[in-house]
């Protein structure tokens, strides 16, 4: 039963690593389509909290479950 907790701890981190990794793709390229101003300042800047608070968000819920995947091990 312990490598079956294993095996799932490790692929809901993966997912997490994948999700987190795309989040800050995004913010990446809002800050750099800002920068060479295709963009209004405002939007970018709307787009980059959302984002930010959108992985904080996900990293509260993917440690959550992460937690109680790690106590049962």
């Amino acid at each position: 039963m312990d490598d079956k907790k294993q095996l799932l701890f490790n692929a809901v981190f993966d997912i997490y690593k994948l999700f987190i990794g795309a989040g800050l793709t995004l913010l990446v390229a809002v800050i750099l389509k800002i920068a060479f101003s295709e963009g209004s300042f405002s939007t970018g800047l709307i787009l980059s909290l959302i984002d930010i608070i959108a992985m904080f968000y996900l990293s509260l819920v993917f440690g959550s479950i992460l937690y109680d995947i790690y106590k049962s091990l």
